[in-house]
Order: C-alpha cells, then structure tokens, then sequence
C-alpha cells in the first residue's frame, strides 16, 4: 500500500499505516486529520473505496482511563445509535466508525423543538441498551475532582467554595440510587451530536457508564435545551408524556451537576503553570467568537481552561436562584 501520510504526526505513522495496511489495503485513497477535542485522541478521515471513515487513535492512557468504552460503544452502535463499528481495537487504543458529514444541529427540520424531542428519544433509547458494567460513580467523581482541584491548589484559596457548596446541597437532595442506574453516555453534549441531514447520531463513549437517568437528559438541556419550554420537550420526549414536578427538580439538579462535572474535568486536565488561578473568563458569545477566529482552541490548555471558567461562572449563577433553591426542595421531598 503506498498512501500519503504527509498529514499524519510522525509518531503515528506506524500505528496508522498498519491499521490502513491491514484494514483497508489499496481500497485506501486518502487521509487526512479529522476533528479534534479535549479527550487527547487523534482522528482522522480515511477515504476508502466503500466511502469514508473515521479513525480514531487514543492518546495517553490515564489511571481514569474507562475499559468498558469499546464494549459499550458496541452496544450502542448495534442499537443503531451510534455510527457502525468497523475496527475496534481496545488494546492498541484504535477505532474504525463510519464517518458521519455532520450538518449544523441548529439544521435540524424541527427546530429546536424538534431536535429536544428527538434527543429526548434518542436518551431513552440509550437507556434501554443492556445495562453497562459498573465503573465509578459519576457523583462521585465530581466529589473527587472538586477535591482535588481544591487539595492541589488548581485555583486561589476560597475560588471552589461556593461550588463545593451547592454540590453538597445538590448530594443531599438529589437521592440518586444506584438501583436505579441505567446505561448513560454522560457527555452527550453538541460535540458528541452529529446530524447527518436525517437524525442524529452520539458518538464518543469515553465516560459511558451507569448512572441515574436524568444525568444524559441534564446535558443535553444545558446546551441544546435551555429554555423552560424546549426542557419541557426534552422530558416529555424521553418520558413519553408530560413530566411532573419531581423530574423537572431532578432535571434541573442535573443540570448543574453536569455543568460542574464539565468544569472541573476540564480544569483538571488544563492544570498548568502558565494557566489562570481564577475564574476570570469571557462571556460564551465571547469565547465563541475567539474560537472560531483561531486564537482560542479547545484542543489547548489555554483554550479548555477559559471553558472551564465560563462554566464554573454558570454553576454560580444556576445555584444562586429562587429555582434552584425550589428544585431542592422538591427533590428532597420523600
């Protein structure tokens, strides 16, 4: 096989040209770099004879590492939820997936009405999957990320207090059982969305795992639900009828457990000397407009601490309202 591998990093070039080899033989007629995210991995588009895919190449395999993300995204993609697996090799960090051209969600037919039903369907469809293995609880590894951004001086003495605090009033609230637990992708936010001009598809299982299920519905609505009326949708769909009190609560405690999760995930892999020790950020539309200009990426440090910040500064906001206080309340009602 002879492929240009111009735009593949030197240190993949053995890994790629194998799985190109192997794979795909003189059906091979182009790669190129794909797109990138915060998870470290390196993907890339290969056109192929029998049309286009995308390969996927881990990075650093940390102790958090999940084992169960082949498995599970296997499950998903023989429901139909996922794109098609054609190589998934866990001990070599590769995957094979059909490549999906994703449009604009914000092209869905629908609107935005439409692409909240269809998301809310699309949650429930992951939640009637065989159950996943255990892994570790997610609430719990909120705790321990906000611990150790606190333990390890991430931030200025007092930065995390207001958000340790409505975590806590959140724990005690939210009576999230374990016997409940449902398969969960917990991070289908847009970028894991991809919409293909006829549905939309979830990609990217790295944090898939049991957990309650209101924790996939709650990040989904932070970015593509976020009004009272499209969350509205949003559970009805996934519910199969209007929602009741109880769940918009628990919706809305989610909401902003996934929004500290996010953060603090991503202040723990953008820890860094030369990154902020506060919580001074632009506005989203802000950092928005510096991403699509290029002089902020989230494949970055700089780029992934600023996003962290922006929500950091959302969890404050959220916690700090008459709702969120009512959302306790209802919650913690027996």
């Amino acid at each position: 096989m002879s492929i240009d591998l111009s735009q593949v990093p030197e240190p993949l070039h053995d890994v790629v040209s194998s799985v190109l080899g192997d794979e795909f033989g003189s059906a091979c007629e182009r790669v190129e770099p794909g797109p990138s995210g915060a998870s470290g991995a390196s993907t890339f588009r290969v056109d192929a004879s029998d049309g286009a895919w995308l390969l996927r190449v881990e990075g650093d395999r940390l102790p958090t590492r999940n084992p169960h993300q082949y498995r599970n995204l296997h499950a998903a993609a023989d429901a139909g939820i996922s794109p098609p697996v054609r190589v998934a090799d866990e001990a070599a960090g590769v995957l094979v997936v059909r490549w999906i051209d994703a449009q604009p969600l914000s092209d869905h037919p629908g609107g935005p009405a439409g692409l909240a039903r269809e998301l809310g369907e699309l949650v429930a469809r992951v939640q009637q999957l065989e159950p996943f293995p255990d892994g570790m609880d997610w609430a719990d590894g909120i705790s321990l990320l906000l611990g150790h951004l606190v333990a390890t001086g991430r931030y200025a003495p007092g930065t995390l207090d207001a958000h340790v605090e409505a975590w806590e009033h959140i724990r005690a609230a939210w009576r999230r059982d374990p016997r409940g637990f449902v398969p969960a992708h917990n991070d289908p936010n847009a970028a894991n969305l991809l919409y293909d001009g006829t549905r939309v598809w979830l990609v990217d299982w790295e944090t898939s795992s049991p957990n309650d299920p209101m924790v996939d519905l709650g990040v989904v609505a932070n970015q593509l639900s976020p009004t009272p009326a499209l969350a509205e949708v949003l559970l009805g769909a996934w519910h199969g009828g209007p929602p009741d009190d109880r769940l918009r609560a628990e919706l809305a405690l989610a909401q902003v457990s996934a929004k500290l999760w996010a953060a603090s995930m991503l202040a723990a892999i953008s820890a860094g000397d030369d990154v902020p020790k506060d919580l001074t950020a632009p506005t989203i539309e802000e950092f928005g407009a510096a991403v699509a200009s290029g002089s902020l990426s989230m494949a970055t440090p700089a780029g992934l601490a600023t996003f962290a910040a922006i929500v950091f500064g959302q969890v404050v906001a959220d916690s700090s309202t008459s709702e969120f206080a009512e959302a306790l309340r209802i919650a913690s009602d027996d």
